[in-house]
């Protein structure tokens, strides 16, 4: 139970303000937060998502505050007939507050198609969500990933953990991109090029890769997360490069990238587009439980 949400409950009842508790489920889990009163319209308050993790200095998250019944089903479930309805959108275009701005939210229209494999279609349910995706990698799902895909989403990671992103870039870094994601996650050290002074934006960027690329995003908001779980020795260990170990086995650790089957991990092979969001999705839920 959301310790944040019974106290937010018993002050707004010490104010004065009608307000109950929803007991249901976030993302398939366990989940307790609030319904307020206001004007006479009922609203959802999800306190304990509206907290970033981790913590950056200044930054209050609105997604989840006064939303209606609509913007919450995306993510939430519960037993509408117990509770009253909130219909009112009026305070959907909130989203976060900086610098005395309150920035607008852009409404999510993704819409993937139909190519994804039954168990990536959560995972990519929950991406969107999390507003982790790009338009463009919302189909062919099984087709794999390039460099330039992933690390547009490894930029979004890097954004929704806290990290901060110059809008310019230096456009003299690569000879075969001026893609501007690249250049802003090449700025705050999340990617490298192969070489020769290129990125190779489509070309499908390896197991061993994303992993170092992933390591990056951490290392460069200074988040280095709780591991628990022993790293398992795969039968192919001699084919991960010398520099992409560490990240293989850090990614490993924290249940990001997994084997493939007959204890091999094939740290040179590629991915699909529903494999990398999955990939993201497990890292973000790693390091932001309470997004």
């Amino acid at each position: 139970m959301s310790r944040v949400s019974l106290l937010a409950h018993l002050m707004f009842e010490e104010l004065g303000i009608d307000n109950m508790l929803i007991l249901g489920s976030g993302l398939n889990e366990s989940h307790l937060w609030n319904l307020v009163k206001i004007s006479d319209e009922w609203y959802h308050l999800d306190i304990t998502w509206n907290d970033p993790l981790p913590d950056v200095k200044g930054r209050v998250i609105y997604k989840y505050f006064l939303k209606d019944d609509n913007f919450m089903r995306n993510t939430h479930t519960w037993n509408a007939a117990d509770y009253p309805k909130a219909k009112n959108s009026s305070y959907t275009h909130l989203t976060e507050f900086k610098s005395n701005k309150l920035t607008p939210i852009h409404k999510i229209t993704y819409a993937p198609d139909d190519t994804y494999s039954n168990w990536a279609k959560i995972e990519i349910e929950k991406a969107i969500t999390y507003e982790l995706v790009t338009q463009k990698i919302l189909s062919n799902f099984t087709a794999d990933i390039t460099r330039e895909e992933f690390a547009e989403l490894s930029l979004q990671l890097y954004r929704i953990l806290g990290g901060k992103i110059e809008i310019k870039a230096n456009s003299n870094i690569f000879k075969d991109t001026q893609n501007l994601a690249i250049l802003q996650a090449y700025s705050v050290g999340i990617v490298n090029g192969i070489g020769d002074g290129k990125f190779d934006p489509k070309g499908k960027i390896t197991r061993q890769q994303m992993a170092c690329m992933l390591e990056r995003v951490l290392t460069s908001l200074e988040i280095y997360p709780v591991v628990t779980k022993e790293y398992r020795y795969f039968s192919d260990e001699d084919e991960i490069a010398d520099d992409a170990k560490s990240s293989v086995q850090l990614m490993n650790k924290l249940g990001v990238i997994s084997g493939v089957g007959k204890n091999i991990i094939n740290p040179r092979g590629n991915t699909s587009r529903e494999q990398a969001i999955a990939m993201l999705v497990r890292l973000l839920e790693h390091n932001q439980v309470s997004f």
